[in-house]
């Protein structure tokens, strides 16, 4: 069958006011599209008529349109809380940043800000470092993390999607100190390279790794390395992060090999939350931090694992934590989820790899979990452009099914039935 559009996505919407009626219409325009009716005929509305019940999806090819009209979600019992997850290193990627630019103003908006503030520091331009993603140094980790989630998920505020609590894991906490408004985005950009420069100053580099294990038994492995290796992420019960020196960290790899314990090797500028961060925390302690007041939400934080007040993030204290300490996202995510009580939860990750998500859906296995702009399954032979603006697509086609969203901006490709 042919394209809906050739090598493009675009959303299809389709509502009614109740359930029954929703089935019905989408069965019979699945029919209809197999039967060879021509799409724009069947989708061509410009507005939904704003039933409650509702079924949306992003697709570029009939057969996707047919095979998503014919399956449907669970129904929805209570109302979804939205969730923003803000990850730290490991989330980021080569982005096709000219064209993000181009078909998202607030998106823009937010690199030739960030521009503006590196452009007075003389360092790289914003737009390099996110089109080259891999990151050469912690100066460019650090920079991406922040520029790009912070960037995106202003751009998903601007279309309605205000979240009711904010999640963030270690570096993503400076991010989402901006995002959820204590934190001016300025000054934490500042802020942000001042330390970053510390960091990439350290002698060593070191390494860390994933290990697919139980966190009280690498606690107990580690210690047998004399304070060279730390933990440094507990993302859940059998999700950790161990960071360190490089050759003790290669002899812990062999031992995980001998028990048959899963690991693999992160790719990170420096070992964050070993001693290897040790010189740059009395440093870092010492910088200007940005000022902080209330936010418009709750954020909770991977450093406390607890819901996060401006008091305590402005303390020097909580950035020496936030540098050295162990990352407890199990612990956030725990106090998040007691907070949501018996709501339903719509995740968003800000980042370009999905790097939080399984340990969300361990905690909260009736989550939703999107990436912002990542697709829900691998799509061969597209471009990034493409790949990144479905993403971006299907997330936003889940927040208004999921009635998050009452409207889908008309700027959008999105056609209603």
């Amino acid at each position: 069958m042919e394209h809906i559009k050739e090598n493009d996505a675009k959303i299809y919407a389709v509502s009614a006011d109740d359930n029954t009626a929703l089935v019905s219409r989408c069965v019979w325009l699945a029919k209809r599209l197999e039967a060879g009716e021509n799409p724009r005929l069947l989708f061509g509305g410009d507005r939904a008529d704003r039933g409650p019940y509702r079924r949306a999806f992003a697709v570029s090819e009939i057969e996707e349109a047919v095979e998503a009209l014919n399956t449907f979600p669970p129904k929805m019992r209570k109302k979804l809380k939205l969730v923003f997850a803000m990850p730290g290193q490991g989330s980021a990627g080569p982005i096709p940043v000219e064209s993000l630019c181009a078909e998202l103003p607030v998106f823009r908006e937010y690199i030739e800000r960030a521009q503006r503030v590196l452009g007075r520091q003389g360092r790289l331009s914003a737009k390099e470092i996110l089109s080259r993603g891999r990151a050469r140094s912690s100066m460019d980790e650090q920079l991406f993390v922040l520029i790009y989630g912070t960037a995106l998920a202003m751009q998903y505020r601007a279309w309605g999607a205000e979240p009711d609590m904010v999640i963030a894991h270690s570096l993503g906490e400076l991010m989402a100190l901006v995002v959820c408004g204590m934190a001016s985005y300025e000054e934490m950009l500042c802020f942000v390279c001042r330390r970053a420069l510390i960091i990439d100053s350290l002698a060593e580099s070191g390494a860390m790794a994933h290990v697919a294990a139980d966190a009280a038994e690498i606690f107990r492995m580690t210690t047998a390395y004399g304070g060279k290796l730390s933990v440094a992420a507990v993302n859940s019960r059998s999700s950790v992060v161990v960071s360190g020196e490089l050759r003790a960290l290669s002899s812990f790899e062999r031992e995980l090999d001998r028990r048959t314990i899963p690991h693999r090797r992160l790719r990170v500028p420096k070992a964050a939350h070993s001693a290897i961060m040790e010189p740059a925390l009395a440093p870092i302690e010492a910088l200007a931090f940005p000022t902080l007041r209330d936010g418009c939400c709750p954020l909770f934080s991977s450093v406390t694992g607890a819901q996060l007040t401006a008091r305590e993030a402005e303390a020097p204290v909580w950035r020496r934590r936030h540098c050295r300490g162990t990352v407890r996202f199990d612990l956030a995510l725990a106090a998040l989820s007691e907070t949501l009580g018996d709501s339903d939860s719509f995740f968003i990750e800000f980042g370009v790899h999905r790097v939080l998500t399984a340990a969300g859906i361990k905690t909260l296995p009736d989550s939703r979990w999107y990436g912002a702009s990542s697709m829900a399954r691998y799509h061969e032979n597209r471009s990034p452009e493409y790949c990144f603006k479905r993403g971006i697509l299907e997330t936003l086609a889940a927040l208004w099914e999921c009635n998050i969203l009452s409207e889908i901006q008309p700027a959008l490709p999105v056609c209603y039935q």
